[in-house]
């Protein structure tokens, strides 16, 4: 079996209908382009379906895939959904390479648990592990690399797993990780008394100077406290506390912020600091999903996951504009 290379692995995803023989009709996110130790991975869609796509970049790669699609035969369909597509990959540059792939499928609607738990009720979270955890004791698979970013959920709070190349039959591999993630959720998801909290002049923690005339962007809406602001969602609960001196509003999923001492920085829906407000200027495309940093009178680009992806240079590709926001809140 052949060994892609990322570049090359770049260049079939790019033209997929001439090099990606099965399946057909891949679109890929190719700013979401990645690897780990064993794959080079890509977010993408094949006809309306959302998947994860690899390609083996060491030769211990498709060993482990080949042992993990027989032990998790039991689980497909369930809590997992990977598919091998052998010699799928077939280029001709700078040498012929013919290589398989793996089809992740993704369920239609789903987010990733690194997203929800800041923003679902630690019952919810609780709940939902330890279903995950009995299905795999029932199928009688551990993953072994089971954390936060290995785990996605579906429209009816289910938890479907990611990454399944790793697994293996004899379930109970994974009993540190469960613990890892009931800490994180512990620490991390909103209490079951704020998650149900109506956010209004009596209940509210917090005393808004403005914020119910904002309108609400990607499901969250700006408000102000005193000199600080944060967001709400659509039924008005507190998912990211005031803390900074300005916020615009999301697009894409990502909102530049800043702090008190007037840094730029870029975060999540749920708050989490993509990129930490440590810069003089943070400017997001929502067209690449980049952002554009200044430092020091330099520029670079990062990704949609805060990674930098540019050297620095004198100025961004685009035209630095007067930005006076004139939706202040």
């Amino acid at each position: 079996m052949g060994i892609c290379t990322i570049n090359t692995f770049r260049t079939a995803l790019q033209f997929s209908d001439r090099y990606i023989s099965s399946p057909k009709g891949v679109r890929a996110n190719l700013q979401s382009l990645t690897r780990s130790k064993h794959f080079a991975e890509c977010e993408a869609v094949v006809g309306y379906a959302p998947v994860m796509i690899y390609a083996p970049i060491s030769r211990e790669a498709m060993r482990l895939t080949l042992a993990a699609n027989q032990s998790v035969a039991a689980a497909r369909g369930d809590i997992l959904h990977f598919d091998i597509h052998h010699n799928a990959l077939r280029v001709d540059m700078p040498q012929p390479l013919c290589c398989p792939i793996i089809v992740e499928e993704l369920p239609v609607g789903y987010m990733p648990l690194r997203e929800l738990l800041y923003f679902s009720s630690r019952s919810t979270l609780m709940s939902a592990l330890e279903v995950l955890r009995s299905k795999m004791i029932k199928y009688d698979i551990s993953h072994n690399n089971l954390h936060i970013d290995n785990i996605v959920v579906d429209e009816d709070g289910a938890w479907h797993l990611c990454r399944a190349y790793y697994a293996t039959r004899g379930a109970g591999g994974d009993e540190a990780a469960f613990d890892a993630l009931r800490v994180a959720i512990a620490d991390n998801a909103m209490s079951d008394t704020i998650n149900t909290m109506v956010a209004n002049e009596e209940l509210s923690p917090y005393t808004t100077d403005k914020s119910w005339g904002e309108p609400l962007v990607e499901n969250r809406r700006r408000f102000r406290c005193k000199c600080s602001y944060g967001f709400m969602d659509e039924r008005d609960r507190v998912v990211i506390e005031p803390r900074y001196s300005w916020v615009e509003n999301f697009v894409e999923g990502r909102a530049v912020v800043k702090d008190k001492a007037q840094r730029a920085g870029l975060i999540d829906r749920n708050g989490h600091e993509i990129i930490p407000p440590m810069y003089s200027n943070v400017v997001f495309l929502a067209e690449s999903g980049t952002a554009w940093v200044e430092r020091d009178g330099l520029w670079a680009e990062f990704d949609y996951n805060g990674k930098s992806i540019g050297e620095w240079r004198d100025m961004p590709p685009f035209s630095l504009e007067d930005d006076d926001d004139d939706d202040t809140i």
